[in-house]
């Protein structure tokens, strides 16, 4: 998918409709902005984009607490 964006006064963008539902951006929600050569790479902020950052893993006793942890870091996420 490709669209189009204008810089604005004070340099704010308009995320396209068709962007915005797909990755079901919303009002409030943080975005991640990342330079890789020449790009401008965009993202909503998710617990799973953010895992990624941390040096080494994350240790958890059982699966099971690693699912709990990833279900509602997930779920509160998606209420912000």
């Amino acid at each position: 998918m490709v669209e189009n964006s204008i810089v604005h006064r004070k340099f704010t963008l308009t995320i396209p409709k068709s962007v915005r539902e797909e990755l079901n951006i919303r009002e409030g929600m943080e975005i991640l902005w990342r330079v890789e050569g020449n790009k401008i790479i965009l993202e909503p902020k998710t617990f799973r984009n953010l895992h990624g950052i941390f040096k080494g893993t994350a240790r958890y006793t059982t699966e099971k607490d690693k699912q709990e942890v990833e279900t509602v870091f997930l779920r509160d996420g998606a209420e912000e």
